[in-house]
C-alpha cells in the first residue's frame, strides 16, 4: 500500500477542496437541484456545478467543462472511497492533523490583522543608523558590490567622441544633455551613482568577464567596451571587497525589514501574555 500514498494524499486535496459542495450524502433534492453523479452513496448536484462553471463559458465549451468536472469529481470520490476501505485504522487518523492546520490557519489571519491594525511600520534614519552601529560585525560582505554608471548605445550612433566626454563630466548641464542623449540613443542606461549592486549583477549588464573580480575593481574605474554592435560606457564609480564591512546605503532595506520584524515577534509575544492573563483574570483559563 505504501505506493498509494502520494495518489491518495492528491485524491484528499481535492476532495477538501470541494468539501464546499453538498455532495456526501443525498440530501434535499428540491434544495439541491437534481442529481448528475454518484459514487457509492455520494451524490454530485446540480446546484454544486453551478459554482464552479465559469460564467463566460457557453455552449460546448460549457457542457465540456462540465463533464471533465463530473469525470474529476468521481475520479477523486472513488480514490478516497478506495483508501478508506484499504487503508488500516492507523493511516487513516486524519482529524488531529486536521483540526491542527485548521487552528494554525485561524492564528495565522488573526495575527496578519493584528498586526496590520498594530505594528508601527514608521522605521527613522536614526533608527536604521543606531542598528546598523550595534550588529556591524554581522554586515561583512559575501561577495564583491559596486556603484556603476554605464551607457550602451549603436556604434554608428552619432557624435561618440562627444558623448564619451559628457558621460564623464561632473558638469550639471553636460549630465542633462548625456540624459537627453541617452533618451533618443541609448539601448540601456543608468546615469547615476546613487544604488549599490552586486558584481555578478554588474555582469549581466554590462560585458564584463573576469575571474579576478578583485584586480578588476582594483586597477578599473572606466571602461568602453564593444559587443554586438553596442559601445558601453562604464564608470565604476565605487566598490566593497568580499570580507569588508557593508556600506550603510546598501543594507536600509535589509535593516528595515529586520527592525519591522523584531517588532513584530514582540507585538505577538505581548499579545499572547495579555490573552493568557486575561483569561486568567476573567476564569476562562485554569491550570490543574
Amino acid at each position: 500500500m505504501g505506493n498509494l500514498r502520494p495518489i491518495i494524499l492528491t485524491g484528499s486535496l481535492f476532495f477538501f477542496l470541494l468539501s464546499g459542495c453538498q455532495y456526501l450524502k443525498r440530501g434535499d433534492q428540491s434544495s439541491q437541484g437534481k442529481e448528475v453523479a454518484r459514487v457509492y452513496d455520494s451524490y454530485l448536484y446540480q446546484e454544486d456545478l453551478k459554482e464552479v462553471v465559469p460564467a463566460e463559458l457557453g455552449g460546448k465549451d460549457s457542457a465540456r467543462f462540465v463533464d471533465n468536472f463530473i469525470k474529476s469529481w468521481a475520479q477523486n470520490m472513488l480514490m478516497v472511497y478506495k483508501a478508506e476501505y484499504n487503508l488500516p485504522e492507523s493511516q487513516k487518523k486524519f482529524q488531529r492533523q486536521i483540526e491542527q492546520y485548521r487552528n494554525d490557519l485561524l492564528k495565522h489571519a488573526y495575527l496578519e490583522a493584528y498586526t496590520a491594525e498594530n505594528l508601527d511600520t514608521t522605521v527613522s534614519d536614526s533608527v536604521i543608523l543606531d542598528y546598523y552601529q550595534r550588529n556591524k560585525e554581522n554586515f561583512l560582505l559575501k561577495e564583491n558590490i559596486v556603484k556603476l554608471r554605464y551607457l550602451v548605445i549603436p556604434e554608428e550612433a552619432p557624435h561618440l567622441e562627444e558623448i564619451k566626454g559628457l558621460f564623464l563630466s561632473d558638469d550639471e548641464a553636460d549630465r542633462a544633455q548625456l540624459r537627453d542623449y541617452s533618451l533618443s540613443y541609448g539601448r540601456s542606461f543608468s546615469l547615476r551613482d546613487t544604488a549599490w549592486i552586486k558584481f555578478a549583477r554588474m555582469a549581466e549588464l554590462v560585458p564584463v568577464a573576469t575571474f579576478e573580480q578583485k584586480a578588476f575593481l582594483q586597477e578599473n574605474s572606466y571602461l568602453e567596451l564593444t559587443e554586438e554592435g553596442l559601445l558601453y560606457l562604464i564608470e565604476i564609480v565605487d566598490y566593497r571587497l568580499k570580507g569588508k564591512r557593508a556600506p550603510l546605503s546598501y543594507l536600509k532595506n535589509l535593516i528595515r525589514n529586520s527592525v519591522l520584524n523584531r517588532r513584530r515577534l514582540a507585538l505577538v509575544d505581548q499579545l499572547e501574555k495579555n490573552l493568557l492573563n486575561d483569561a486568567l483574570e476573567k476564569d476562562e483559563y485554569e491550570k490543574y
